[in-house]
């Protein structure tokens, strides 16, 4: 309803001033004219207005372009200055370079020559000390062969020596007791002929003959020492057959576990042996070592006796 009111009111209005217009042309052309030129002339002012405004702006952009070329040049000259005073820098550094180089070439090369000579002057001496160490060496290495055959041939002596003067069982003289036709009973006595003296802790004593297979063995724990040529010690008595007892081929073993007594040591002293009568009816004996020893040495084994094979 508003729309349909104002479309009215401005339908009459409109009509009024054409009517009027129509009614007072003259007067409405010299208001017309006024108008427009007052209109051109409110143009005008508004054209020279952004005119002035946008030759002021260009103005004030010329003058910034000009202060910025200014300063751009500035800096171009103070860049090309800097760079001219980089190059002479470089320049003069390069230079100090190039000659530190020549300087530590030079000294390296006098080093490299120096020590060159010291090495040959090292060499010399180390070839030389060489040659002198090999000389020792050899007079090292004789002298120890030397040392070594002296303390070899000491040794032997010492042990020659200690062989020597070691325990020498001797057997003196035999008891026999006769008990039957058959049958009687044999010890012997030994002495001690060597130089140490002997401590005697046990005594075996055996008898074998081939042609009648006899055969007997006794042991005797005497516990005793011997002294060189002092004194003898028996053995126990083992019976024995009179047939084998009186035949030349009964071999008797005389077994003696002794201690010396300087070195402490103990040993086992076996003795293989047959005794007889000389024309002048002194006993004597002679070790054996005869073809019958071999089945002599398997019987005493069966009974434990130790056998130096």
């Amino acid at each position: 309803m508003s729309r349909r009111r104002n479309n009215r009111t401005e339908t009459a209005l409109y009509k009024k001033i054409n009517n009027w217009i129509s009614a007072n042309p003259n007067v409405a052309q010299f208001w017309g004219s006024i108008l427009a030129s007052l209109i051109t002339l409110a143009a005008l002012i508004i054209t020279i207005f952004f005119s002035l405004s946008a030759l002021k702006e260009s103005h004030t952009q010329n003058l910034n372009a000009s202060q910025q070329l200014i300063l751009a040049k500035e800096q171009f000259q103070y860049a090309k200055k800097l760079h001219t005073q980089d190059s002479l820098i470089s320049v003069k550094n390069d230079f100090m370079a190039n000659e530190r180089f020549k300087e530590d070439t030079t000294k390296q090369l006098k080093r490299e020559k120096l020590q060159e000579v010291r090495n040959k002057i090292q060499d010399a001496a180390n070839k030389q000390q060489l040659n002198l160490n090999a000389g020792q060496l050899l007079a090292l290495q004789a002298q120890a062969k030397t040392s070594n055959e002296l303390f070899l041939q000491q040794k032997d002596q010492y042990r020659q020596q200690l062989y020597e003067q070691r325990p020498i069982f001797y057997i003196d003289s035999l008891d026999i007791t006769k008990i039957t036709d058959v049958r009687s009973t044999i010890m012997f006595f030994f002495s001690n002929k060597g130089i140490r003296p002997a401590h005697v802790d046990s005594v075996a004593l055996a008898f074998f003959n081939p042609l009648y297979l006899c055969f007997s063995v006794t042991k005797l724990n005497s516990n005793l020492d011997l002294l060189p040529t002092k004194n003898s010690l028996i053995t126990s008595k083992i019976n024995i057959y009179n047939d084998c007892l009186n035949n030349n081929q009964t071999v008797y073993y005389l077994l003696i576990y002794y201690k010396d007594n300087i070195s402490g040591q103990s040993h086992i002293e076996p003795i293989y042996f047959q005794y007889t009568y000389t024309k002048q009816k002194q006993f004597t004996w002679n070790r054996y070592f005869g073809s019958s020893r071999a089945e002599f040495s398997k019987r005493l084994k069966t009974k434990g006796i130790f056998v130096l094979d």
